[in-house]
């Protein structure tokens, strides 16, 4: 299957051609690899398309590469269409995230949070979470990020940082 040809019948609105790719993939590496791959293009069909069947082939159990991983996290320093940033941000309970990615993550997350887009920010402070959960170092410092976000973020952020710790022994 040509994957960029089939992801350019998505019109960015209407799920249904996505859905009929996810039906007719195996998500396998090097699907997955062309998926990375797409994320990166300009198109901004093409970023939300190829991370929103990222998305779908994680959720149901297929992992990503550590190589695969860090060309997806460094993706959020990029100038990526907000719903390519929403999927990828979505995702990180799904990841382990490589440890050489750590720093750079943290500095993006805590520049995601000036997000103007609510979804990106709240998802954004969900990231933090996963981070300092993988990583205990950065505990100390996503801390005091998620309960400012507590304070002072909308109603709908709060719910999905309180979904994101609900069940932390660190929080």
């Amino acid at each position: 299957m040509d994957l960029k040809a089939a992801l350019l019948t998505y019109d960015g609105k209407h799920k249904a051609p996505l859905e009929n790719i996810a039906g007719n993939l195996l998500f396998s590496t090097e699907e997955l690899d062309t998926l990375c791959s797409l994320a990166k293009e300009s198109s901004q069909i093409l970023q939300a398309g190829s991370t929103w069947l990222l998305k779908r082939g994680l959720e149901e159990g297929q992992l990503l590469t550590a190589v695969q991983t860090k060309a997806l996290l460094a993706l959020l320093e990029k100038e990526l269409h907000w719903e390519a940033q929403l999927h990828i941000l979505q995702i990180f309970p799904h990841l382990k995230i490589p440890k050489a990615s750590r720093n750079r993550l943290f500095v993006t997350l805590k520049n995601l949070l000036d997000s103007s887009n609510k979804f990106v920010k709240a998802w954004t402070f969900n990231g933090l979470y996963v981070l300092a959960d993988q990583f205990s170092e950065y505990r100390n410092d996503v801390l005091p990020l998620l309960q400012a976000g507590m304070d002072e973020e909308a109603g709908s952020t709060k719910a999905r940082i309180r979904n994101a710790i609900k069940g932390s022994d660190w929080m």
